[in-house]
């Protein structure tokens, strides 16, 4: 999400800013275990891991699900900006290009190429400088469209983003609550029925994410189509940096995921 002041303005977050990291941290290797009723180990949903260079950049991100790898790798200009993402399977064999362009710090285009062809992303800017569209084709037709809208309410910002699938029927749409430090506090995803026109949408599960004074996950709820809510806290656990390194997920109060973070420090 592009903020609201101008990107002249703007100073280029790291990507430990934007992970909410502290420190300067060299690698995070994160581990995604799924937990049985008797809080055994079940099985591995994910792990992930992230090589940052000492100013707090991602250069190298490798990540298994499902017994599947894929390894990314990123190239960035002088105000380090991602110029370059290469996608590439545990053999080294690239599967997807994305080239990223930019006017000044304002992301314009994003072209992704893979086997099947190639891709566009173009970025759309209102006069304040903040997102309010994205628009994707492929082979030059339109596919996917995002619209970005901005509100205050209570003197707090909120944000709403509306995805719609080949650009006519709603398929979800996100709102993001933020607090008096300008971070986000809770985000709502609702999920439509993509196969229906516009309007009406019909919508169907709704997620709802709270963070905690930290800025990091403290509850989901879940609510499928027919109103079955599933409720899910988090408990998090800190280093000497106030990075966490270890977060429980409990759902209708049983543990159900556990997620391990190891973390080296430059």
């Amino acid at each position: 999400m592009v903020g609201c002041q101008s990107a002249n303005n703007q100073k280029q977050p790291t990507d430990l800013i934007k992970q909410k990291l502290k420190g300067k941290i060299k690698t995070i290797n994160e581990f995604v275990l799924r937990i049985d009723q008797n809080n055994l180990l079940k099985d591995t949903i994910s792990t992930n891991s992230i090589t940052f260079n000492k100013l707090g950049y991602a250069i190298k991100e490798v990540k298994t699900t499902q017994n599947k790898t894929l390894k990314k790798l990123y190239e960035r200009d002088d105000k380090f900006n991602i110029t370059q993402q290469l996608t590439m399977d545990e053999n080294d064999t690239v599967l997807l290009t994305e080239n990223y362009f930019y006017d000044n710090l304002q992301l314009k285009t994003v072209e992704q190429i893979n086997q099947n062809g190639k891709n566009l992303i173009e970025y759309f800017y209102d006069d304040n400088d903040s997102l309010i569209e994205e628009r994707r084709s492929a082979d030059g037709s339109e596919f996917s469209l995002t619209k970005y809208a901005y509100f205050e309410e209570d003197g707090l910002k909120i944000t709403h983003q509306s995805n719609y699938f080949q650009s006519k029927n709603k398929a979800q749409k996100i709102i993001q609550k933020f607090n008096s430090q300008n971070r986000t506090n809770e985000t709502t995803y609702e999920i439509y029925n993509s196969d229906q026109p516009v309007e009406p949408p019909i919508l169907g599960s709704i997620l709802k994410v709270k963070m905690d004074e930290n800025w990091n996950l403290s509850s989901m709820e879940s609510i499928n189509a027919h109103g079955i809510s599933s409720f899910t806290t988090i408990k998090n656990e800190y280093d000497e940096m106030e990075n966490w390194i270890k977060q429980e997920h409990f759902t209708d109060g049983q543990l159900a995921v556990l997620i391990i973070r190891k973390i080296h420090y430059f």
